[in-house]
């Protein structure tokens, strides 16, 4: 064990876990320095430093790792278990609507991720991975109208992996851009059932048992 005690700047540190906070140390003590097996002891007024080990040592571990860990005790009793848990009466309490509200996000970001890695369409002109959120659907779509306008019937168009496809018939873009369409609507509804889930949850199990 290595420890560390500083009493001008409110420390004690127990192997890397540094705590500030106040105690007392004997009249003219700079700081303590705790080995495995010894002690330095620094002084502030002009004493020379003192060497503890055995029986002083284990006196001075005894004096002070306890204050240490009665300050973890009391920081680590601050700090929520959860962002979902609330102090109530002096101890972390669940709150089932933070957790459902943090469940619906997870869900979310979820289908958010599942959107962006693409679907893969089928048609004549072959499998081709495309774009899966919705605005990459809308942006096809207005390709194909902007097409139509001009009266061609051929539409060049950019897949999932940015490579070009040219002379896709209008026929071809339009079943794509269904087959895009048809993957948005089933994720968002898969996301609605789950969020509904989620709300008529009654406890916490409930809630967590909701997985995209």
């Amino acid at each position: 064990m290595r420890m560390t005690i500083v009493p001008e700047e409110r420390l004690i540190a127990v192997d890397g876990d540094f705590l500030r906070f106040d105690y007392e140390v004997p009249a003219g003590v700079h700081a303590i320095q705790v080995y495995d097996d010894q002690a330095e002891i620094e002084y502030k007024d002009g004493r020379l430093n003192k060497i503890v080990k055995g029986e002083e040592l284990q006196d001075l571990i005894a004096q002070y790792l306890p204050l240490h860990a009665a300050e973890r005790d009391r920081v680590n009793s601050t700090i929520p278990p959860t962002a979902c848990h609330d102090l109530v009466a002096g101890e972390w309490v669940l709150s089932l609507d933070r957790l459902k509200a943090a469940r619906i996000a997870q869900i979310a970001q979820a289908m958010d991720a599942e959107l962006a890695a693409g679907v893969e369409v089928d048609v004549p002109a072959g499998k081709i991975r495309m774009d899966g959120r919705h605005e990459d659907v809308l942006k096809l779509q207005h390709g194909i109208e902007l097409a139509q306008a001009l009266g061609e019937t051929e539409i060049d168009i950019v897949d999932y992996y940015n490579e070009v496809h040219t002379g896709i018939s209008i026929a071809d873009a339009l079943e794509i851009a269904r087959q895009q369409a048809e993957n948005c609507r089933a994720l968002w509804a898969k996301k609605n059932v789950l969020r509904q889930q989620i709300v008529a949850a009654a406890d916490e199990a409930a809630v967590t048992a909701v997985t995209w």
